[in-house]
Formats: structure tokens, sequence, C-alpha cells
């Protein structure tokens, strides 16, 4: 029986973690472990949260060679899903390589491919502890002894032509490869390429008989020891070019995404535009180029007809930015093709669409055998998420969870206020702080930007820490995050009345915190100071701050008072509502003006002016205002 270690790596994109339970089946040669729910993690902390790794421990028999994993969650509504990199798998703790299983997308019912569940090929076992790259790039003594494996070929067989092509960070080799059997073995120094990022194959460049399956290719260095095994797992068939790639896997390094890009090839609406013969294009991007692609097979030939869009979809190690398209072209009746343009999309998050313009004849007196022509880039657009709407309408009832640690044994009554779009919610009680969730009637107010918590009994010692908070729309199941690196709620002493929390929706940036600098002048005229308690909203175009109790204050005749409070980014600044209580004589108190910017920042500073006193006993005795 084996405890293989299961790790689970979650991104760092926005709203990446989940707090759904997450299943997963492992199927090697021998069989499948059935679904196993990821219990408890080997590591400190909540589980699948955004930018961390967690390992559990899985007992099997062993299943021999690993090649894939099925992992899904019970997470139902938009944002209620995770974000995940990849799931990697050793087969003991003690173990010294693991299988990888990358993904680089979204499971989640609304965004990426709005599913649940997935399917993961391996990609390669890599090295858990290796050599560093630096030290890599040093060898110079020492060769790579690559091993390849696939089917079987009858003896009265030609061997296969294949290229394996190694592509460095400094240049890239390529190697001709005959295989005559079950396994080949070449050597080669790979020198002068730097660091090898991506491996590739192509061909059959000889006649196939039969198709032949690619099953691996092992390397391993003999100066360095290092080594890597690629799981390529396709097939060569007679009649048609093969180009397949994977990123070389390293330890303590993330593999790039093997990414799927639909090329769309637009040929114009014109007299005579069609063309039928060969094709082939190569897509170049800054990191690499993605190969020589063959659109048609050997034995057959393409049309591509006035006005159509033909699709192709190619797979290849993440390009990086694309720059070019190269199109190859050799026409079987001295045809000219009118190529209008070529749009690109990734199959995978952000979902971008290149558009790359020709606009010309491709062939137009050509001596050549093969016309190729480089189409630049012209414009990159990113269709954002494609977010499924919802067909439920939200009734504004959300749950709410909080999580709280050292929460004092008796806590003065905190309530929470809900900000959106469109408004925000009326104040309301917090049941509790022990993850057990809560009813909140939000309101029709748009969509939640932040939440303020606001203590309504006198000051605590020390501040709450909060472990966790999180939101869910009843009716749309939407779920709604917030940054999780525990928080105080009312500052770490607790002197604080209000905490302000912005919500983390998938992908998009949450509004920042920012630190506001509050100066208070008060007027010059006989008794204008205050003994009593000032507070303080601030209002603009993103909410407000809730009512603040100013701290260190100091509102004596002409003095200027100076305080800062943290907030949730308000944008413009609109109007500010000041306000004491003390009445009686003398407690009343000359407010000359308030000036209002955030800290660390030179410029854009806010004026108030009051000009006025805020006393029951005097003018119009009231003890507010609203400054513009």
């Amino acid at each position: 029986v084996y405890k293989y270690v299961v790790s689970v790596h979650i991104g760092d994109n926005w709203g990446a973690e989940t707090f759904a339970n997450v299943y997963i089946t492992l199927y090697g040669k021998r069989g499948d472990t059935g679904v196993r729910k990821l219990q408890s993690s080997l590591g400190k902390g909540r589980k699948f949260q955004r930018n961390k790794v967690d390992s559990f421990l899985v007992e099997a028999v062993s299943l021999s060679h690993l090649h894939k994993v099925v992992v899904g969650h019970d997470g139902e509504g938009y944002g209620a899903g995770m974000y995940l990199k990849m799931v990697t798998v050793k087969e003991s703790q003690d173990s010294d390589k693991e299988w990888v299983f990358p993904w680089w997308n979204w499971l989640d019912t609304h965004l990426g491919l709005c599913e649940t569940v997935c399917e993961i090929m391996t990609i390669g076992i890599r090295s858990i502890s290796g050599p560093t790259l630096p030290e890599i790039n040093m060898k110079s003594s020492g060769l790579w002894t690559i091993d390849i494996t696939g089917s079987d070929l009858s003896s009265e067989v030609d061997p296969i032509s294949l290229s394996l092509i190694f592509y460095g960070e400094l240049n890239h080799k390529k190697l001709p490869l005959q295989v005559t059997g079950k396994a080949t073995q070449i050597k080669d120094k790979l020198a002068d390429i730097g660091s090898i990022y991506k491996v590739q194959v192509t061909g059959p460049h000889s006649e196939l008989k039969q198709p032949w399956h690619l099953d691996s290719l092992h390397m391993k260095h003999t100066g360095t020891k290092e080594e890597m095994y690629l799981a390529f797992d396709c097939w060569f068939n007679p009649n048609e070019d093969r180009c397949v790639e994977l990123p070389a896997l390293y330890a303590d390094q993330e593999p790039l995404p093997v990414v799927e890009y639909a090329i769309h090839l637009h040929t114009g609406d014109l007299k005579k535009a069609d063309a039928t013969g060969e094709a082939y294009l190569c897509v170049q991007g800054e990191k690499s180029d993605s190969g020589k692609r063959w659109l048609n097979s050997r034995n057959s030939l393409i049309t591509f007809a006035r006005g159509q869009v033909d699709v192709f979809k190619i797979k290849a190690v993440y390009l990086g930015k694309l720059n070019q398209v190269l199109v190859g072209f050799k026409s079987l009746k001295k045809d000219e093709w009118f190529l209008e343009k070529i749009v690109i999309k990734e199959a995978f998050y952000p979902f971008s669409a290149h558009i790359f313009v020709h606009n010309d004849w491709i062939n137009k007196h050509s001596k050549k055998d093969f016309v190729e022509v480089a189409i630049p880039l012209k414009e990159t657009s990113v269709t954002s998420l494609p977010t499924k709407n919802s067909d439920t309408e939200s009734r504004g009832r959300w749950q709410m969870w909080a999580h709280c640690m050292q929460v004092p044994e008796r806590v003065p009554d905190i309530h929470v206020v809900v900000f959106g779009k469109k408004g925000k919610s009326p104040a309301q009680k917090v049941q509790n702080l022990n993850d057990n969730p809560f009813l909140l009637a939000v309101g029709d107010i748009g969509d939640i930007t932040k939440v303020s918590f606001v203590l309504s009994g006198p000051n605590l010692g020390r501040g709450i820490k909060l472990h966790k908070l999180r939101l869910k729309d009843l009716d749309t199941k939407q779920e709604l995050g917030f940054p999780t690196e525990a928080p105080n709620l009312f500052g770490e002493d607790g002197s604080e009345t209000v905490t302000e929390l912005a919500v983390v929706r998938p992908d998009k940036a949450p509004l920042r915190e920012v630190l506001y600098s509050i100066s208070v002048h008060t007027g010059r005229l006989p008794a204008s100071g205050t003994d009593a308690d000032v507070f303080i909203t601030i209002f603009g175009e993103q909410g407000d701050t809730c009512k603040r109790r100013l701290r260190h204050s100091n509102f004596d005749k002409g003095q200027v008072c100076t305080s800062e409070m943290r907030a949730v980014d308000l944008g413009q600044l609109s109007k500010v509502l000041v306000e004491h209580h003390d009445v009686g004589y003398g407690a009343g108190w000359y407010l000359d003006q308030i000036l209002i910017h955030e800290s660390g920042k030179t410029d854009g500073q806010y004026a108030f002016l009051c000009q006025q006193w805020l006393d029951s006993g005097v003018g119009d005795a009231q003890m507010e205002r609203m400054l513009k």
C-alpha cells in the first residue's frame, strides 16, 4: 500500500481560493483510487487559499505509472470555485520525484470553462530537489542521454524518422531520430542552447506503414545528474505530419502551460479568392514559436473557399505575447489565395484574441514552390472572463461567514454595513464570529464593493483577528471573498471603531486601502475650543467611511489637529459630516475648516470650509454640519 502525497497548487489570481470540498481520483496503469475527499492538509492554515500549496495523503495500492487525475469540487455559484494551477503527486513523503498535472484554469460554474470537474493528463515527472538553474547553466562537461520509448515496430518496417528539437533560452537544437523499436537512445551535449524550456517532436519525415505511439522521453545529464521525464502520449499516423511539444520540468519551477490556440483563417470575399493546395503555419511569440504546423495531410489538399473562415486548433507550450504568423502556401494549379486576416484565440484564461491582418494575395506571380509570408500582429483584445450569466435574479439576501480568533469574552455589539455600486445596506448585527453563517438583507445596492464592521460599544483592549470572511448570495449562489492576510478588526490595539474590507471577485483587483490624513482647523474666536469627542464621516463616489471618532484630538482655539483614517478608496471625495454630542455652556466648538488628503501623496488636497459654531447654545444650535 502506498501513501501518495497529492499536492494542490492554487493560483495567485484574485479570488482563486475556495471553501468548497475538493475531491480527487488518481488513475494509473493498474487502476484508480476511486473518488477521495481531500480532507486534512499536511500544511498549516486554511486549505485551498490563494497562492498556496496544500498536500494530502491518499492511501492506495500501487497504481504503477500514473497517467491522469480527475479533480472536482462541490462549490456552486460565481466565485465559489478555484483557480487551479496544477496538481502534483509523489509516491511517498520521501520520494524525490513527482508527477505533474497542469491545469492553469478556473474550476468554477461561471468562470473559464464553466466546469467544476476536470480531467488532467500528466505531462511528466520532475525531480523534487535538484540542481537549480544557474548550476545547470555552468555545466560544460557531460552529455544528455535521451531515451525515447513508444509502441513496438515489426522488424520488416523501415525505421521511423523523427526530429527532436530542444528549445533553450539562448538557442535551439534539432536532433534527427531514427526509431527502430520500442526503445531508442541518443546522446548529445546540447551545448550552447542554455537552459532547456521545451522539447518538440516533429515528423514522420519518412513514409509510415502503420501508426506509431510515442510514449515518453526521458533525459538525464551525465554530469549534473539532472533528469526529466516527459509523457508525450501521442500517435504518429501515416500520411500526417505531427508537431507535439511539452515544457521542460524542473524542481521548484512551475512548468509553462500547454495552451490550445484556435486559429481562424479568413479568406477574402473576392473573385477568385479561393485556392487549393498545401499550407502550413508557424505562430511566433516572445518566448518561442510553435514549429511548422501543417493544415493538410500528405495525401490530400486543402481548399480555402471565398468568404469562408477555416478554424484549426493547435496545442503549443505557451508562446508568450504573439508577434507574427508565418504562412506557407503552395497551390496546385497556380491558384492565388486572398488571405484577409488570421485571428488566433487562446483557449485559456484570459482568453485573448490576436488579430493578424494580411489583406493580400498569396502566390501572386511566384516562381517558387512554396510562398511564405510573415504577417505581423495588428492588435490584441482581451475578452474579459466569459462569465455565465445567472438565470436567477438576486433578491439582495446574502449569507455571511465571519471567523475570528482572540475574541474577548464580552464583545460589545458589532454591526456590519455592506456597500455596493448603487448604495449601501442598513447596519445589521453580526450574529457570531465563529464561522456559522447568518443572514444579511442587503437590498438592491448593485455590485458589492466593500464591507464595514462598526463597533457600537466602548473600545476593545485589543483587535480581533479575522481569519475568514465570505459572502454568498442565497439566490444566484455567487460567492465573494476578502483579502485573507488576517487583518485585525478595529486595529491591532482595538482602539478603532470601524474596519473596512474590500471585496475580492475573481480576477478583478479589489479597491485599494487608503490612509487619509485629516487636518481639523479650530477657529480663533474666544471659546472656540472644545473637549468633546468629535466624529467625522467622509463621503466619496465609492461610498462613505461610516462614522469615526477623531483620535488624538486637541481642538483648542487656533489649533490644527491632524489624524489618520484607514478606509477603502472612496474615489473623488464629495462631502464630510462632522458632529459632536456634548451639550451645555462651553461645550460648543467653532470649526474653521477640514483639509483631507491621501497620506504619502503631495497633490490632491480637499478643503471643506465650515466657519460656524457646532454648539447647542449658539446660533442655529446645530451640533452637526455637512461640509461640501
